[in-house]
């Protein structure tokens, strides 16, 4: 499908989906982890909670009930996140006159549901808080609180952690013109400037890893190596090695 045909599929399927009145839409706002405002939102999506049990993922993403509380990789994290913008709110010399926001949301390491709450990022973004709520959840403005009510604009969001997330969360945001950073996305194809323009990082891509590595070997004069790799990622030592010759035994794990 051209590019232009799908950006334009995708466009009325958001606005079909930024007023749909449903239970579906009610449930995502129980995924607002924390909100903190000022004069400008960083939306932030972090895995809170494992990805549904495979067994039990429903076939539309209607109704998805994420697995157990990730404390290390998910909560910590949120931890930091309200401690780092407090830091930056209260220096002086860093935005004098500005505050520093954040909306956390709950992705789950699972696209389904990344891609919900980035439309709800999106949706808050574009629509007033007050004017959504009223219409799509017949919630009073007395229901609703002072931050959330006078938010600031969102300028941009921060994750997921994972990178094929990461990829499909971009391409719709991409849509409307926000930045997304990820902080642990490590795939090559996202330094693809001509198809993921809005996509900035701060982790090198998985490339170079697997390039020192690959001098490594070559600098004790291995012929022939075992890798443990996640599942999907042999094919970057696959690719830096064609001129090295080396034989690689591979063995994959899903994360």
């Amino acid at each position: 499908m051209p590019t232009n045909i799908r950006n334009t599929v995708a466009l009325i399927v958001m606005v079909i989906q930024l007023c749909e009145p449903s239970a579906q839409n009610a449930n995502q706002d129980k995924r607002i982890s924390g909100f903190l405002n000022g004069d400008f939102i960083i939306g932030t999506l972090l895995p809170l909670h494992h990805q549904p049990p495979s067994k039990k993922r429903p076939v539309a993403s209607l109704g998805i009930k994420c697995g157990a509380i990730r404390e290390l990789y998910g909560i910590q994290r949120m931890e930091v996140t309200f401690q780092t913008l407090d830091k930056i709110n209260k220096d002086p010399n860093l935005l004098p006159n500005l505050t520093l926001g954040v909306e956390i949301r709950d992705e789950c390491w699972y696209a389904p549901v990344a891609l919900q709450q980035s439309i709800e990022l999106i949706r808050d973004a574009i629509t007033p808080v007050s004017s959504y709520l009223d219409s799509c959840h017949n919630l009073t403005g007395a229901q609703l609180t002072g931050d959330m009510a006078q938010r600031g604009p969102l300028i941009g969001v921060v994750g997921p952690g994972s990178s094929s997330v990461a990829l499909q969360v971009q391409n719709l945001l991409q849509l409307f013109h926000i930045p997304q950073v990820g902080y642990s996305t490590t795939s090559r194809d996202l330094s693809d400037k001509s198809r993921f323009n809005y996509f900035l990082r701060v982790v090198p891509s998985d490339y170079y890893q697997a390039q020192v590595m690959l001098d490594i070997v070559r600098y004790y004069g291995w012929t022939y190596v075992s890798a443990v790799n996640t599942d999907g990622e042999s094919f970057i030592l696959v690719s830096v090695n064609k001129a090295l010759k080396i034989c690689f035994w591979g063995r994959a794990f899903a994360e």
